[in-house]
């Protein structure tokens, strides 16, 4: 799947949701991410790709320069996987827009909050 994402130059939206493609199909599919030049829009939500394969796109988003738009809604990602996403937002230029949606995120948040808040007397 990475391979041909890499030499495929004139695919422009990509959709691979509910195919069960977790976190070694994410794995691959941002390895093509690296090399490919054409695609703008990958959809690829309910895959089960949880932390490491948000990590994977992470690290393919910093080095990425067509991908406007990505969405890894419902995957069981939590905050590391999200904040290693946010990281790469801050050098690349050309996503603009992130659906984060349906994932674990605000559960973990919520715990760590509810966890370090000062316990009353």
């Amino acid at each position: 799947m990475g391979r041909t994402l890499a030499s495929n130059q004139s695919l422009l939206v990509l959709i691979l949701s509910q195919n069960n493609i977790g976190a070694s199909g994410t794995f691959s599919l941002a390895d093509g991410m690296k090399l490919n030049h054409s695609l703008k829009k990958l959809k690829i939500s309910g895959n089960r790709i949880r932390n490491d394969g948000a990590i994977s796109l992470a690290k393919a988003l910093r080095t990425n320069r067509t991908l406007s738009a990505l969405v890894v809604a419902g995957n069981k990602i939590t905050y590391d996987g999200a904040s290693a996403l946010a990281g790469a937002l801050a050098v690349n230029t050309t996503l603009s827009f992130l659906d984060l949606s349906a994932n674990r995120i605000f559960v973990e948040v919520t715990n760590f909050r509810s966890s370090t808040a000062p316990k009353n007397a």
